[in-house]
């Protein structure tokens, strides 16, 4: 099963339409959705519910503010073998969990994505990428790992949870994943599996 791990604050403006992508998806792959509050003041969590019945989905509530808890807390509540990370503000193509089932059918530990951001101009989103696939890849000496675009093994996930949530250094939560999948196991990149975000 493919977990999908879902952290959000404050996002009544965009996790319906995340919701409804995840809806869409053309996969026989079995999938949950775990949607963890992190302490919404909106209307985050009223919409959630609505999609309870509409999809195989948990909302569960994480009271420690910020992205790390509230990513380490839904992967620690995924129930299935391979963990995928998406933010509120993206929109899955209909073949996203399918590619990440395929590219785990190999023997992988952790997997990367590929973005565009469909609210800013071709220029942005090309300078971003060679940000990320070209100047980060060549200092970190790995592949990026971006937080709305990636998943990992459960087990792998058990391996490296005490370094990861221990943080020994200042980095971005998701590139200090990835950096830990790397040390201890296979980190992938997939160019073809993109997400829509902002």
């Amino acid at each position: 099963m493919i977990s999908i791990v879902l952290p959000a604050f404050n996002e009544q403006k965009y996790i319906k339409r995340c919701l409804d992508s995840l809806k869409h998806q053309k996969t026989k792959r079995i999938f949950e959705i775990v949607v963890v509050d992190n302490n919404s003041s909106d209307k985050t969590a009223e919409i959630v519910t609505l999609y309870l019945k509409k999809l195989p989905l948990r909302l569960v509530h994480e009271s420690s503010q910020g992205i790390d808890a509230a990513r380490t807390r839904g992967f620690d509540e995924a129930r299935g073998d391979i963990i995928a990370r998406i933010d509120a503000d993206c929109i899955a193509p209909e073949d996203w969990i399918e590619k990440i089932g395929a590219n785990f059918d190999n023997k992988i530990d952790g997997l990367c994505g590929n973005f565009n951001y469909y609210d800013a101009p071709w220029i942005i989103t090309t300078i971003m990428k060679f940000f990320h696939f070209i100047s980060m890849r060549t200092l970190l000496g790995h592949e990026v790992m971006l937080g709305y675009n990636c998943a990992l093994r459960k087990k792998m996930w058990v391996k490296i949870r005490p370094l990861v949530i221990k943080k020994h250094v200042q980095m971005h939560e998701d590139i200090l994943l990835g950096t830990y999948i790397h040390k201890n196991g296979i980190l992938h990149l997939d160019m073809n599996l993109v997400m829509n975000t902002s």
